[in-house]
């Protein structure tokens, strides 16, 4: 598993006796701009072959709000119509997690195409989530990345109760901020 960090390469945040706690959905986050731009890298490589990607985004909870510090780009298996993480990552991205003391909160995965089908949430996506946890968030980019990932342009799409409902143009924009590499860094020192 690749992880790209604002923090470099140790990703570490918290103390170890105190793990961080998962924030009651809604929670507005802060992505650095840097590490979408990885996520952007990443998910058009495997566009050009007309293929699905997947990158995931780690972070603390900090006063209210979520900053997201890292990218983590495990291994996939993926085609056409889906992606998913080879089985012998999974472990590799529970312990990183842990040892860093980071939360998973966004999986953002592509779709071909640029009508409001690629956008939506499959019955694939639906049955092989990433997550289920109440409040995990995942962004449907489409067109294979090759616009960047827009928030408000792409399908995000929040889990509560087991079921996935839609956010509409207002919440994203409530809830998600691009912000500077250094800003995340600043408010995690």
């Amino acid at each position: 598993m690749e992880v790209i960090s604002v923090l470099g390469a140790e990703g570490d945040v918290g103390t170890a006796d105190k793990p961080p706690k998962r924030p009651e959905s809604p929670f507005r986050m802060l992505f650095p701009l840097g590490l979408l731009e990885a996520a952007t890298r990443h998910l058009q490589v495997r566009g050009i072959d007309g293929c699905e990607e997947l990158a995931l985004f780690a972070g603390v909870p900090v006063g209210g709000e979520v900053l997201i510090a890292s990218l983590l780009l495990p291994q996939t298996n993926s085609t056409w119509g889906h992606v998913e993480i080879v089985k012998s990552e999974q472990p590799i991205l529970s312990d990183w997690l842990v040892a860093n003391r980071q939360l998973l909160f966004v999986e953002s995965h592509t779709h071909g195409g640029r009508s409001r089908w690629s956008t939506k949430i499959s019955g694939v996506d639906v049955a092989h989530p990433v997550s289920v946890r109440d409040g995990f968030l995942t962004v449907i980019v489409p067109a294979y990345a090759e616009d960047g990932i827009n928030f408000t342009t792409a399908g995000v799409w929040e889990c509560r109760q087991l079921k996935w409902r839609r956010l509409n143009n207002s919440q994203v924009k409530q809830r998600f901020s691009v912000v500077s590499d250094d800003e995340v860094r600043g408010r995690l020192g």
